[in-house]
């Protein structure tokens, strides 16, 4: 009960940071910065409107679109009073993400934790396993060979304190590997370089460091400038070196947040430095306001061009006395296995391709 109250609280008020960030440089000039192809910008609903839903979010605009319909956790009988889907992370191995969802019902009113996946491509979700009531994961992320990791809120002893934790996506189990210092009322979350492998730590209130998988080490890069009365519930790192966040501004009714961006190059130019970040959009679904504590990326595998067979133009037969009706059929019939081998090689490889 005292790590569910104390997590909905991180959710409302402004948290305080334990870290000391000092100077100040400006953020380097606004480029007009584009997810690549394959990748989506993901959020997920928070608030008292039902179920979570799950939207792709346009990093130019901060429009929103539902993508498929929410996916009954508790049951059709009884719909949530409460519903809020935290940072999500995507498994390249499987093509599914996964976050955890905190819901609170009649019958279970201080609520409930699980942890779903989700096919961000149709919205189709499903439980995967339900955490115990002092360990609970508020930000995943997944490298490039499926493995899981967590940031968890856990009582221990009566206090709140956060732990890096490797999980099982099958069960949900959590197994710590550390217990991070960040301070009595300090949230943050995790985010991956997909083409380094490196993880990446963002604190509630705007730290970036990178963390260590063995250790659960954290290497401070800089920060993100935020006002006293701001907190980051989310962030992920797209492959051009944007880091996008949800901040998140308390004591505002109906709240909302908005999209904003670093870039990480910047905060890896002064280390220490807090770094002024560009905002795209205060995020609206239907002309209202929005809710999230979930950010994430997700890809989908580029489309392969098939090949082109050319056909080389018939040899020009000398005058030799050998039957050219003949030899023209010949080599017409050795043309046309010719090309239904190379068809057939091509439609395996486009198979082969497809289950990779």
């Amino acid at each position: 009960m005292f790590l569910r109250s104390t997590l909905r609280a991180l959710a409302s008020v402004t948290l305080l940071t334990a870290f000391a960030l000092t100077g100040a440089v400006p953020a380097s000039a606004v480029e007009a910065a584009a997810l690549a192809e394959s990748e989506r910008l993901n959020t997920l609903s928070c608030g008292n409107s039902g179920a979570a839903r799950l939207f792709s979010v346009d990093e130019r605009s901060g429009d929103l679109s539902q993508v498929g319909v929410p996916s009954p956790s508790q049951g059709d009988s009884e719909k949530p009073s409460y519903s809020c889907g935290w940072q999500g992370a995507f498994d390249p191995a499987t093509g599914l993400s996964y976050y955890p969802l905190l819901e609170s019902t009649s019958s279970v009113p201080e609520g409930r934790w699980t942890l779903r996946s989700v096919d961000t491509a149709t919205g189709v979700s499903s439980q995967v396993a339900e955490f115990a009531d002092d360990t609970v994961p508020l930000g995943l992320v997944i490298d490039g060979d499926g493995q899981a990791y967590s940031l968890t809120g856990r009582s221990i002893e009566g206090s709140f304190v956060m732990t890096f934790d490797s999980i099982d996506l099958r069960t949900g189990e959590l197994r710590r590997i550390s217990q991070l210092d960040l301070g009595p009322t300090t949230s943050a979350t995790l985010t991956i370089d997909r083409a380094t492998g490196v993880l990446y730590a963002v604190t509630s209130h705007g730290l970036v460091g990178t963390i260590d998988p063995a250790t659960g080490s954290i290497t401070r890069l800089g920060g993100i400038r935020l006002d006293d009365d701001q907190v980051i519930p989310a962030a992920a790192l797209s492959s051009d070196g944007s880091l996008w966040f949800l901040r998140r501004i308390k004591d505002v009714t109906p709240e909302a947040v908005q999209l904003g961006r670093v870039r990480l190059a910047d905060l890896q130019a002064d280390a220490g430095a807090e770094i002024d970040p560009t905002y795209v959009a205060t995020l609206t679904s239907g002309g209202a306001p929005f809710d999230s504590r979930s950010l994430w990326i997700s890809t989908t595998a580029a489309p392969v061009e098939p090949s082109v067979v050319v056909p080389t133009a018939a040899p020009q037969l000398a005058e030799t006395g050998v039957d050219t009706q003949n030899v023209l059929f010949g080599g017409f019939a050795a043309g046309s296995l010719l090309l239904l081998g190379a068809g057939t090689l091509m439609a395996v490889g486009a198979v082969r391709r497809t289950q990779v």
